[in-house]
């Protein structure tokens, strides 16, 4: 008699906690602190947005002073217009740390809040209960049936949750904030139990 191995197929990094009993697939995601996938995506998603108001904010210095350094150029010496193009590396420098810094803080603490909803997702053919409470709010679902879809989508600040979508059109979010491949292993999973 040859027995068939059961392999963990979650992403290396999950936290996750997966149960599968009498044709129930049980996917439990407990609060959790936002780890270094988390940070990063914080970090690199924060850059664009700095970067486009950076740019705006430089324009808009541009428009108003660089007109009146056109016009007093004649009067500044080549030594003083190197001190002013270095204080104005640093300036814009400065400028785009500080707003980098706050979008990163904004959605570092965005996904911080989102990590620490508690979710259970139960699942079996025709069924999926879905049972979540935390930060944002407490909600039960029990779909027997009307599930047509599931997958992973973006949100506010960037941040990846799974959508179920059901037969009449009506979309829910759930298990904001988590990596994205996580979120696609609960899909493929959720998606092979229920279907």
């Amino acid at each position: 008699m040859t027995h068939s191995l059961d392999y963990d197929t979650l992403p290396p990094h999950s936290r996750l906690r997966r149960e599968f009993a009498d044709g129930i697939l049980k996917i439990t995601a407990a609060p959790e602190e936002p780890g270094p996938l988390v940070r990063r995506a914080a970090i690199i998603g924060a850059a664009f947005p700095a970067s486009l108001i950076c740019a705006l904010v430089l324009l808009l210095g541009f428009a108003v002073f660089g007109a009146m350094y056109e016009s007093h150029r004649r009067y500044i010496s080549t030594m003083q217009s190197y001190v002013l193009l270095g204080a104005f590396v640093i300036f814009c420098s400065a400028i785009f740390a500080l707003i980098w810094r706050i979008q990163y803080t904004q959605r570092f603490e965005a996904a911080q809040n989102a990590l620490n909803q508690t979710t259970i997702l139960a699942g079996s053919k025709g069924r999926l209960i879905v049972e979540t409470t935390g930060p944002l709010g407490t909600v039960s679902y029990d779909w027997s049936n009307v599930v047509s879809e599931i997958r992973v989508a973006r949100g506010a600040q960037n941040m990846s949750f799974l959508e179920i979508e059901l037969t009449d059109g009506n979309r829910f979010q759930i298990l904001t904030g988590r990596d994205e491949v996580e979120l696609q292993w609960v899909a493929r999973a959720i998606q092979s139990a229920i279907f």
